[in-house]
């Protein structure tokens, strides 16, 4: 298949995955980064056709100056649109990116220096030169905003890294070819061409759907975490407390060791809804969650257990040790400046411990006895952490 066809080909699968990506936007469009991925592919898109008006096997390097700056323009919109996929990516992962002035400002520059050698005197083939290695440095920023998101594992991420991995290597040997002198020598420029056009157009038909599939994976993880999550402070809701305590329970059984329960309950907080309001009362929630959350390890778990109650299940803990992570928590939430008057927020909190010698059968046993020693905690005077090892 000639160049050109190659060209319209590609022309029709971008304008499709920008299409596809708008529309995905558009029932989705509190997932940023998909209509800068759509911008990109209309870039990318608008490129190609001017790409395919402008090309000519006989001529592969035109000099006359209306042609060059048509050409620059081109290259201006595909390095842009390069530019607009990393941009999308910073932004679907919550990273600082350009604003559309930035991009403007991106064009303009692309546009001069693409057009460079009409007013000054540069190596030659500047254009041919320049612009690949302007692509090749956007697409490896993108691998590695991809790469270091953490996500790589995920199968629709590797999918994603092995598509750019195509498209560095295919741009990348474009770019060595014309380096080493081979890209204008007679049949050697045209293979290259071929190369890369098939290349483009495989990936931007597994990037597509590839991109969509992580947008509902984000979308599906998003709906989990409304289902099990606390809206306010981020903590596990009470459904989703109780499945993660039977699971730990049964493992308890299974195994030797222990766990950790702790209740926690921020103290006098309808004094600090009665008089400072409800909004004040909701930031405080909200900050001793996020406290909490630096406190604890990743294998607890941390739960709101309704009003300002919480729960901690501390997997492989003794009372002790959680205990001693209850008290952190307490100077760490008792600094000031945390609430209203300068103060910080006090709690008490109530630590059982179970084993595997059978002396609780389930976790509604566990926290009966944590509410009592949590009562016992608020009974002596509130702001402090009482513990009992054995159930009572």
């Amino acid at each position: 298949m000639d160049v050109k066809s190659l060209y319209i080909i590609l022309f029709v699968v971008l304008m499709v995955q920008a299409l596809a990506l708008y529309q995905t936007w558009r029932v989705n469009r509190e997932e940023v980064g998909i209509r800068d991925w759509s911008s990109a592919a209309a870039l990318l898109c608008l490129a190609m056709i001017m790409a395919t008006l402008i090309y000519n096997p006989d001529r592969p390097y035109p000099t006359d100056p209306a042609t060059v700056l048509f050409i620059s323009l081109a290259n201006a919109a595909s390095a842009t649109g390069y530019l607009l996929i990393w941009v999308g990516v910073r932004k679907f992962f919550r990273q600082p990116a350009p604003g559309y002035v930035g991009l403007v400002g991106w064009y303009v520059l692309c546009y001069v220096l693409s057009n460079l050698e009409l007013i000054l005197p540069v190596p030659e083939y500047w254009r041919l030169k320049l612009m690949p290695l302007i692509v090749i440095i956007i697409l490896a920023m993108t691998f590695w905003e991809f790469f270091r998101s953490g996500r790589y594992v995920n199968p629709t991420i590797k999918l994603i890294l092995a598509v750019l991995s195509v498209m560095l290597l295919s741009i990348s040997g474009r770019w060595i070819a014309l380096l080493a002198g081979y890209q204008l020598q007679e049949g050697f420029s045209l293979a290259m061409s071929v190369a890369f056009s098939y290349a483009s157009i495989m990936s931007s038909v597994i990037l597509t759907p590839a991109i969509i599939l992580m947008t509902n994976e984000r979308i599906n993880r998003r709906l989990k975490d409304m289902a099990l999550k606390d809206p306010l402070t981020g903590a596990l809701n009470r459904r989703a407390f109780f499945e993660s305590a039977d699971a730990m329970i049964a493992d308890l059984k299974r195994h030797n060791g222990c766990l950790a329960v702790c209740l926690i309950d921020i103290d006098h907080f309808k004094r600090i809804n009665d008089i400072h309001g409800h909004a004040v009362g909701d930031r405080v929630l909200s900050q001793f969650a996020d406290i909490a959350r630096n406190v604890i390890r990743e294998t607890d778990v941390f739960a709101r257990y309704g009003g300002e109650e919480f729960v901690v299940l501390m997997p492989g803990s003794s009372a002790v040790q959680a205990a001693g992570t209850m008290d952190r928590l307490k100077q760490q939430c008792g600094r000031p400046g945390l609430f209203p008057g300068n103060a910080g927020i006090s709690f008490s909190a109530g630590v059982v411990e179970a084993d595997d010698s059978g002396q609780y059968s389930s976790m509604d046993k566990l926290l009966e006895s944590a509410d009592r020693v949590l009562y016992q905690a608020k009974h002596e005077g509130r702001n402090r952490v009482v513990l009992n090892a054995s159930p009572a």
